[in-house]
């Protein structure tokens, strides 16, 4: 019996030894074969795709193998599904390519009447940086400071295209809401969709994370120059600095509602990074890894206040397992919601 318990523990021991062994390989081979990372970000300089990723790369490399060098390569185009085509279709397989993606380009392959080129099952998550609302903001010079008034009005709204959440969140909110957004197209990323606010351009806008805008137009939040008359998400959240803020669900029905909150499923994983299906297992343990021990690092979540954007980290495995949920739904659910979204 006691001769049993030793040899047990003696493999216990030697199969510890034989994993840290190969662990230590993997290092290596890391270091010495990636010199380089680059992050790419699905949206252009100043969007949350952009944000995050510029926060996150100086603290991945801290906890990767070797330190390589990260750079962060805007591609911006189609609401982000350029970028998702590029890590998906034409990045190395081998762990030197991440991909910071809007989640409205990861479920595009569902939404869109014409493909737009890729698979998302072939996205594996290294996991979120952050888990979001999104908002809906009038400019004080047009008067509006509800939602009900949306509903007895027509109400410009600016996004950047067809497809983009500031389009799609605007939509969703006419069909299963009763509003009257009017959508402007056109705009190159919400610091665009900001200075036409500020211009008298448009009346608001619709579909902005809330992280995103108090980081980007702080003042807004404080001075109150813009009024928030709705917010959209998988859960009801206070506003910093804002008394209670209408929830979409609050004009709606249940089974509009059930299509809604698949659609606001993607704000479980609004910061998303993700590599394309084909890197090495050994090399997409390490990636998930450090981006994990990043996004719990003292130094990152500090540079995060400083620059006024909120951090909830989303692990790897529950990442894959809300991207999976999303990408499974039901056909019923599926079809309302591109209804709701698409063009009049």
């Amino acid at each position: 019996m006691h001769q049993d318990k030793e040899e047990k523990e003696s493999v216990v021991k030697k199969t510890i030894a034989t994993l840290a062994a190969l662990l230590m390989l993997c290092t290596q081979g890391f270091a010495n074969d990636i010199r380089s990372v680059k992050i790419i970000a699905g949206g252009p300089a100043g969007t949350a795709t952009d944000l995050y990723a510029r926060l996150l790369a100086p603290h991945l490399s801290a906890h990767l193998p070797g330190r390589p060098a990260i750079v962060v390569e805007n591609m911006t185009g189609a609401a982000g599904r350029i970028a998702a085509a590029f890590l998906i279709k034409q990045a190395p397989k081998d762990g030197s390519v991440i991909g910071s993606l809007p989640m409205p380009s990861v479920m595009a392959p569902l939404y869109d009447a014409v493909s737009p080129g890729y698979d998302s099952r072939s996205l594996v998550a290294l996991g979120s940086a952050d888990s979001g609302t999104r908002v809906c903001a009038t400019t004080a010079r047009s008067g509006v400071r509800s939602f009900a008034e949306v509903r007895r009005r027509e109400v410009t709204v600016g996004a950047d295209g067809y497809g983009s959440a500031r389009d799609m969140y605007a939509r969703m909110l006419n069909r299963l809401a009763g509003g009257k957004f009017k959508i402007v197209l056109g705009y190159r990323g919400s610091s665009e969709v900001f200075l036409a606010m500020e211009r008298g351009e448009i009346d608001g806008m619709c579909g902005m994370e809330w992280t995103s805008l108090s980081a980007q137009r702080p003042a807004w939040v404080k001075n109150g120059s813009v009024s928030f008359i709705l917010q959209t998400g998988p859960a009801r959240v206070p506003l910093a600095g804002f008394g209670p803020v209408a929830d979409m669900r609050d004009y709606m029905n249940a089974r509009d509602t059930e299509v809604a909150e698949f659609i606001v499923a993607e704000l479980a994983l609004s910061r998303f990074f993700a590599v394309a299906a084909g890197v090495p297992r050994e090399r997409l343990v390490l990636l998930r890894r450090a981006f994990e021990a990043a996004m719990r690092d003292p130094a990152l979540l500090t540079e995060a206040k400083k620059r006024n954007l909120t951090t909830r980290l989303v692990r790897s495995t529950d990442a894959e397992r809300i991207l999976k949920s999303i990408l499974e739904v039901s056909p019923r659910v599926l079809a309302q919601a591109k209804w709701a979204v698409s063009r009049d």
